[in-house]
């Protein structure tokens, strides 16, 4: 097949990358060694997600996707496809060896809210589900998607890319030529193209470094359920802590529990790598019990809890983050997740993509065919380089804070900023080349977030005091202040915030 753009991997990302070119008068080839549905990490979206996606759908006519951008319309037009809603982010802070004790004036919880009401409130997406379908959508406008195809060859010269290889999961089947002017690599973790054009991968310049232990289950109890059964006073929550992003915080690590609509829940540790490096002696399953040992309510919580996917058990892996050296070409370019990634604990993975799709779509109909592509192409590239190193900014501070709740909830406030300025410079505009994921286009941010950083660190090497906890606590508050739009750090909130959404 002649094409005009092959896009190795049918995500999402990549499956939505298609459309819009062919929206654009692009012909496209996506290529994947993997067929749908296949299991992926549950994901969640946030409002700046939500409104990348109702914008896309809107500016290029793709109106069966505008519905996914909101829990309500996504339940009303596709209720087939699963989905969980997410409220908000909540956190939970657990000593070790210690019950978890509820607290009537909530230090050891935090509550965010990002939506108003359940109806347009984001969405916990189940990969499996929403990748199949975005694929469909591709296939329905007319892209040809090759599954179960694993390129044996990828060749670049001056007239282009050439890819080669065979159908089927034994790789026997029927070959598989594409040519293209154009290679789009969505391959995420794979980095198709890094390991073919031999790009280095940067992440020794990464702050963060952690690493997951995750599977879905099922029948696992409902946290506010153990919170009920522990006298808490869930009725301050500004939502179901469940509808949420929910995070049980330890010391040197965090787990997510994103609870979809058929009660399947996504569950999983992140670990600091430093702190507690893989042992490969170890099995996933002695490693899953022997951090539910170290917290007993959350081993009670998962007393009944059954694995349902993936078909292998419990997944571990090595260290997530990944910052590739180069992210585009004259003629190639990487998708945000592929160029670099860093951690689940913003829930900022659906959003980068969206925003980088965006932008590289606004370049494509612009400079498709002039001199002026590769140009283009690199600017975006070194955007997506800033945001994903803003973004391991603001994940690593908060693993550092994890030694103390407070610090913790300090560091997370960087994040919740620099999500709200940006939520609400959207709302004036729907893409704007000068805005970047996260504030990442603001200089003083920036500076902001990195002098918490950098104070931060400087407290842990002297053992920090409850009284120096306090004043960073203090120090953080005036930090955030141009950017603390939603009444961020008040004391008189409790940790509990309601209103911090902007309009969507």
């Amino acid at each position: 097949m002649h094409s005009d753009v092959a896009i190795i991997g049918s995500g999402f990302a990549g499956s939505l990358m298609s459309l819009l070119l062919t929206r654009l008068g692009r012909s496209c080839v996506v290529v994947d060694r993997q067929s749908h549905p296949r299991f992926a990490i549950g994901e969640s979206s946030t409002p700046l997600a939500d409104m990348a996606l109702r914008d896309i759908a809107k500016k290029y006519d793709l109106p069966r996707l505008a519905p996914l951008s909101k829990y309500g319309t996504w339940m009303a037009a596709y209720p087939h496809v699963m989905r969980g809603l997410k409220r908000g982010f909540s956190y939970f802070d657990h000593e070790p060896h210690q019950p978890f004790v509820p607290r009537l004036d909530h230090a050891n919880e935090l509550l965010v809210a990002a939506s108003t009401d359940d109806a347009t409130s984001d969405t916990h997406w189940l990969r499996s589900e929403v990748d199949a379908f975005f694929a469909a959508e591709a296939v329905s406008a007319g892209v040809p998607l090759f599954e179960n195809t694993t390129p044996t060859r990828i060749e670049h010269s001056d007239h282009g890319w050439e890819l080669s290889g065979h159908r089927g999961p034994s790789g026997q089947g029927d070959e598989v030529k594409v040519k293209a002017r154009f290679l789009i690599d969505a391959s995420g973790e794979g980095k198709v193209l890094a390991r073919i054009l031999g790009i280095a991968d940067d992440k020794h310049l990464l702050k963060t470094n952690s690493r997951p232990l995750y599977a879905h289950f099922q029948d696992l109890t409902p946290w506010r359920q153990m919170l009920v059964e522990r006298a808490a006073a869930v009725q301050d929550h500004p939502f179901d802590c469940d509808r949420a992003a929910l995070h049980q915080v330890f010391r040197g690590a965090w787990m997510w529990q994103l609870r979809f609509d058929s009660e399947v829940v996504s569950a999983g540790f992140a670990i600091d790598n430093g702190k507690f490096p893989l042992d490969e002696a170890i099995s996933p399953h002695a490693e899953w019990d022997h951090w539910l040992e170290q917290y007993p309510t959350l081993r009670e919580q998962f007393s009944r809890a059954k694995i349902v996917n993936p078909p292998r058990g419990l997944t571990r892996g090595p260290r997530m983050q990944r910052l590739m050296a180069q992210g585009a070409g004259s003629d190639w370019v990487m998708l945000p997740h592929t160029a670099g990634f860093i951690d689940p604990l913003h829930s900022s993975g659906i959003a980068h993509s969206l925003f980088g799709i965006e932008r590289l779509t606004a370049i494509f109909e612009e400079h498709w065919g002039k001199e002026t592509l590769a140009a283009e192409l690199q600017e975006y590239a070194r955007i997506v380089r800033m945001e994903t190193q803003l973004i391991d900014l603001l994940v690593a501070g908060c693993y550092a804070g994890t030694v103390d709740f407070r610090l913790f909830t300090a560091m997370c406030m960087f994040y919740f900023g620099g999500t709200i300025a940006c939520e609400r410079a959207r709302c004036d505009s729907p893409f704007h080349p000068a805005r970047y994921f996260l504030n990442a286009n603001d200089p003083a941010f920036r500076q902001a977030a990195a002098a918490g950083y950098d104070r931060l660190q400087e407290l842990l090497a002297s053992g920090p005091t409850s009284r120096e906890i306090d004043s960073f606590t203090a120090f953080t508050r005036d930090l955030i202040a141009p950017w603390n739009t939603a009444n961020l750090m008040n004391p008189s909130a409790k940790n509990m915030y309601r209103h911090t959404a902007a309009r969507k």
